[in-house]
């Protein structure tokens, strides 16, 4: 008898233990959600129509979200100088002979593709802000559809669509809420590309992978991939189109380094600058990237995403192991994360809900940053303003040599302005000397004393 109460006793003590810890079971409730979520998601891929149509809306939705805070910003000083640089040029030459212009003063940087959208660009909304960002949702929905079209071919929609919000959440996703960075174009192509290769059309597929390539040093890589896959699928023509491609590609980048006397970013880097940087990028790429293949790797069928995921890495550590860490520069990298995402999110429903809690703030944490860099452009373009009203001449200042671009950027936006650049650095475009009566500019230091009043520049 005492030995059954015991038993009851312990029995009711596990009962009221399995009452409280089993509501704070969080894998088990996890798993629910997974569950569940797949159930939904299955009945919505029962019909490919509807399935597309929420996707799309769910990617405009994000796009918008992303970039609305950019609707309000003005030029800044990073890249957008260029801006009107183009606009004379389009003026005075027209647009074939300006996109030969950009292409020729390349600087070591081998971007025929990029110049070609760019001049495009310009034609079309030349000093209108919010058109250009109206481009840049087009860019964002189309990466994210090109992100979802490939992981289609392994998963199903649900782990689908939060790899591709992964893709663009966090802080590469400034690569299209700024104007600049040449990943907008990029990425959107490369994911285009490998869509279409994964389903048999290599025409279409390499062609897009090609002018991927040619957009920017880091996807050269691009028609490697292509061929890699075109080879995988059974293909033995197609991964010689690749090859070829990749290579007239990197002897033209490599011609285009040694013209310039320089390095792909025309940057002066010493010993520690490129050792920190590259260690940097390594355990950037180790979080985004090596779990998800691990998750990868027991199943033949990913093997395909694997091997993408590890050539981006070992792609992208070679060729920028040397420039700082920024959040565009995860790219090309983040595709093989987020692919790697979904491919373990359909093999393990209790981890969607956590990728969607992780791509929820991380596009919280984007959208931060395109609001902050607004009101920076806007900061920048008023005190451009203020220096067009103010005809005294210009001794610009630069502390740091990486900060020349902020210099060069006034010099652009003040064409016919006389000024000095007091920098390691020299730039055409700058007198040698101006009248003492001048106005001191000064990025990231101390005022030097050159003139009777200095003024701080704005940050980028």
């Amino acid at each position: 008898m005492q030995v059954m109460d015991s038993g009851e006793s312990t029995t009711l003590k596990e009962v009221k233990r399995s009452r409280w810890f089993g509501r704070l079971s969080l894998p088990k409730h996890l798993e629910r959600f997974g569950q569940g979520w797949h159930r939904l998601t299955a009945s919505i891929a029962a019909h490919p129509r509807l399935t597309e149509m929420f996707s799309g809306l769910v990617f405009l939705a994000i796009a918008l979200f992303l970039v609305r805070p950019m609707f309000a910003a003005q030029f800044g000083a990073v890249d957008d100088h260029e801006i009107p640089v183009i606009g004379r040029q389009i003026t005075d030459h027209g647009i074939l002979e300006t996109i030969a212009l950009r292409i020729a003063e390349a600087n070591g940087r081998f971007r025929p593709a990029y110049w070609i959208g760019r001049v495009l660009e310009t034609a079309v909304w030349g000093q209108f802000p919010t058109g250009w960002y109206f481009d840049r949702v087009v860019l964002l929905v189309a990466t994210m559809a090109g992100t979802f079209a490939v992981a289609r071919l392994w998963v199903g929609p649900a782990a689908a669509l939060v790899g591709a919000i992964l893709v663009v959440a966090g802080p590469q996703a400034e690569a299209f809420t700024r104007l600049g960075p040449q990943e907008g174009y990029a990425v959107p192509l490369l994911l285009g590309g490998l869509a279409f290769v994964g389903r048999g059309r290599f025409t279409v597929g390499f062609a897009l992978l090609t002018t991927s390539a040619f957009t920017k040093e880091p996807f050269l890589i691009a028609p490697v991939l292509g061929a890699a896959w075109a080879w995988r699928l059974g293909d033995r023509r197609w991964p010689f189109v690749g090859a070829a491609i990749a290579i007239v590609a990197g002897t033209g980048a490599l011609f285009a380094v040694l013209a310039n006397g320089g390095d792909y970013y025309g940057q002066v880097r010493n010993l520690r600058t490129v050792t920190r940087s590259g260690i940097d990028l390594a355990m950037i790429l180790l979080r985004l990237t090596v779990w998800p293949l691990v998750l990868m790797l027991p199943k033949p069928a990913w093997q395909i995403a694997g091997a993408i995921g590890l050539m981006l890495f070992g792609w992208q550590a070679t060729v920028l192991g040397d420039i700082g860490i920024r959040g565009r520069y995860l790219f090309p990298l983040v595709i093989g994360a987020g692919l790697g995402s979904a491919l373990a999110a359909s093999k393990r429903p209790a981890l969607l809900l956590i990728l969607v809690l992780i791509a929820g703030g991380s596009l919280l944490t984007a959208r931060d940053a395109a609001r902050a860099y607004a009101r920076r452009s806007v900061a920048f373009a008023a005190f451009v303003d203020q220096l067009r009203a103010d005809p005294r001449p210009l001794i610009i200042s630069v502390e740091n040599p990486s900060d020349v671009e902020l210099a060069w950027a006034i010099r652009e936006y003040l064409a016919d302005r006389p000024m000095v650049l007091l920098a390691e650095q020299p730039l055409p475009g700058f007198l040698p000397a101006v009248s003492a009566d001048c106005l001191e500019l000064d990025v990231d230091g101390p005022p030097v004393g050159a003139c009777p009043e200095a003024r701080p520049v704005p940050p980028p």
